[in-house]
C-alpha cells in the first residue's frame, strides 16, 4: 500500500504562533491546515493519474 507523509511548520511568530505544539501558548497559523490539505490532495491525485482506480 502506497503511503505519503510530510512534515508542515505551523510556526509563525507574525501571528504569535511561534510555540511548541506542547506549550500552553500554542496556537497553529490555521493557513497551515490549508497547504496540508492541497499537499495531500496533490498527492492522491497524482497517485491517481498514474496508477489505475
Amino acid at each position: 500500500i502506497p503511503g505519503a507523509f510530510a512534515l508542515l511548520g505551523s510556526g509563525n511568530k507574525e501571528k504569535g504562533s511561534d510555540y511548541a505544539h506542547h506549550h500552553g501558548c500554542f496556537n497553529i497559523d490555521e493557513q497551515v491546515m490549508k497547504s496540508g490539505a492541497e499537499l495531500y490532495a496533490q498527492y492522491a491525485w497524482r497517485y491517481l493519474q498514474q496508477n489505475a482506480f
